[in-house]
C-alpha cells in the first residue's frame, strides 16, 4: 500500500509504503521508477527496492528462527549495515520480538530518512542510527562496542569487501545475512572481476547459479578461517537477479576446521554433462587429469563443496511464517518448501532443456525423468536454482541413458 504524503522537509516528493509491520517514508521516485541499475547516489536520493520485500521477509524469518533454535535469553542486536531507507532494519526491530537494531548507511539523504522512519514506527529506544562507512561502523562494533548476533550485507553489487569487518562484528553463534547482486560476476559472465573480487575462478555452465553461490560462500569461509572462525551455512537461495545466503558463525579451532575441509574445486565436462566436487587437498593430484570421455575438464573455485542449507534451520523459518506478518508470504512459503526439499539434496543440478538440446532430443517431462531415475535406485530432488531443473546423485552417464530411453518410450507408447 502507498500513501502519497508531502515532501515532509525532504527536497524531492515523497510516499509512505506498508511493508510487514512497518510504514517506510521513501522517494517517490523508487516506487514510480524503480530502476535499479545503478547506485542509489546516482538514481536516487536514498536507495529502497519494492522488488526486494521477499529478500526482507527472508531476514525476518531468519533472525526468528535463529532465537527460537538459539533460545536467546536476551536481546538481539541486529545491524543492517547499508541500511537505505531502513526499510529491513525496521522490519527486523518491528516482527522480531527482542530485537535492537543498528541502522546504518553512508548517505546522509538516507539517514535522515531512517531516522524520520524510527519515529514513523515509534520504534526510538529499539534502533539506533549512524552515518559511517559500513566497514568502520562494523570493526567500531568488533574491537570497541562489542559484539553484534546478526549483520546484514546488503549493497549494490557484491558484499566481498565488507565481509571481513562483518564476520569480526558477530558473536560467537552469530549470523551473517549476505545478498550478491553481482550475479553475473559469480555466474561467469566476468571471470577476471570473480577472480578480482572472490579469489575463485567461475564456471559458465548451465548450473551457474549454484557455482556462484558456492563461490561466495567459499569465499567467506576462507575470510572467516584467517580470523580463527568457521561457518555454516544455514540458508542459500537464489532469486532473480541476486544471490543470497545467511551463515553461522562459530569461533572455534573445530569449527574452522569444518568449514576448511568444505572448501575444494568443482570440475566440469562440457561434452558429457560429468562433474564433480573434490576437497582443496584432493585437487592437486588429480587436476591434470582429463575426464573418461576423453575431454578436458573445466576447474572452478576454489569454492564451498559442502551443504548450501540446513534443513532443520529452513523448517524452523517455515514454521515461522506461519506466524509472521510476511509481505509476500505465499512466495516465502514456497522458497522455503523447495529449500526444504534440496537442502540435503547431492551438488549441482541438471537442466533438461540444455541436455537434451546438445543430445539432440525432445524433452521429457519432469516426471517421466524422476520415476526413470528412481526406478533404478537414484534419487530426484526439483530445485529452486532453475525452474525445470533437479539435482541427482545418478552419474551424469546413467542420466543421459533415461533422458533418451524416456523419449524413446514416449515416441513409441
Amino acid at each position: 500500500m502507498r500513501t502519497p504524503v508531502e515532501t515532509e522537509g525532504f527536497p524531492f516528493p515523497t510516499t509512505i509504503v506498508a511493508e510487514g509491520k512497518v510504514r517506510i517514508l521513501v522517494p517517490r521516485a523508487t516506487i514510480e521508477r524503480p530502476s535499479f541499475r545503478g547506485p542509489s547516489s546516482k538514481r536516487f536520493p536514498a536507495f529502497y527496492n519494492p522488488g526486494m520485500a521477499l529478500n526482507r521477509d527472508l531476514s525476518v524469518l531468519a533472525l526468528r528462527a535463529h532465537k527460537k533454535l538459539k533460545l536467546l535469553g536476551r536481546e538481539a542486536i541486529a545491524c543492517d549495515a547499508m541500511a537505505g531507507c531502513g526499510a529491513k532494519g525496521l522490519r527486523l526491530a518491528s516482527e522480531v520480538e527482542g530485537t535492537r537494531i543498528l541502522l546504518n548507511d553512508i548517505n546522509p539523504t538516507a539517514v535522515r530518512l531512517i531516522n524520520y522512519n524510527v519515529r514513523l514506527n515509534a520504534l526510538e529506544e529499539r534502533a539506533l542510527v549512524r552515518n559511517e562507512d559500513a566497514r568502520l561502523l562494523l570493526l567500531e562494533r568488533a574491537f570497541r562496542e562489542g559484539s553484534l548476533d546478526y549483520v546484514d550485507l546488503d549493497p549494490f553489487g557484491s558484499p566481498a569487501i565488507f565481509i571481513e569487518a562483518a564476520l569480526c562484528s558477530l558473536t560467537d553463534g552469530g549470523l551473517l545475512a549476505l545478498t550478491a547482486t553481482d550475479a553475473a560476476v559469480l555466474n561467469g559472465v566476468h571471470p577476471k572481476a570473480c577472480i578480482r573480487k572472490y579469489w575463485a575462478r567461475p564456471l559458465r555452465s548451465e548450473y551457474q547459479h549454484e557455482v556462484g553461490a558456492r563461490i561466495l560462500l567459499g569465499y567467506t569461509a576462507r575470510v572467516a578461517a584467517m580470523h580463527g572462525l568457521g561457518i555454516s551455512p544455514l540458508l542459500t537461495e537464489r532469486s532473480s537477479h541476486y544471490i543470497r545466503s545467511v551463515v553461522l558463525v562459530k569461533r572455534s579451532s573445530k569449527a574452522v576446521k569444518e568449514a576448511m575441509e568444505a572448501i575444494g574445486f568443482l570440475y566440469h565436462c562440457q561434452r558429457c554433462f560429468h562433474r564433480y566436487l573434490e576437497t582443496y587437498e584432493d585437487s592437486w593430484d588429480h587436476m591434470q587429469l582429463p575426464c573418461s570421455c576423453g575431454s578436458k575438464l573445466l576447474r572452478a573455485g576454489p569454492l564451498w563443496i559442502g551443504r548450501l542449507s540446513n534443513r532443520a534451520f529452513l523448517e524452523a523459518m517455515l514454521q515461522e511464517s506461519e506466524k509472521a506478518t510476511l509481505q509476500e508470504p505465499k512466495a516465502a512459503r514456497r522458497l522455503l518448501g523447495l529449500l526444504v526439499g534440496e537442502a540435503e539434496a547431492p551438488p549441482t543440478y541438471f537442466v533438461p532443456h540444455r541436455m537434451c538440446k546438445e543430445l539432440g532430443i525432445s524433452i521429457p517431462s519432469l516426471e517421466e525423468i524422476a520415476q526413470g531415475l528412481q526406478s533404478i535406485g537414484y534419487s530426484f530432488f526439483p530445485t529452486h536454482f532453475s525452474p525445470g531443473s533437479f539435482k541427482t546423485d545418478a552419474p551424469a552417464k546413467v542420466l543421459v541413458d533415461i533422458l533418451r530411453k524416456a523419449r524413446f518410450q514416449h515416441h513409441f507408447s
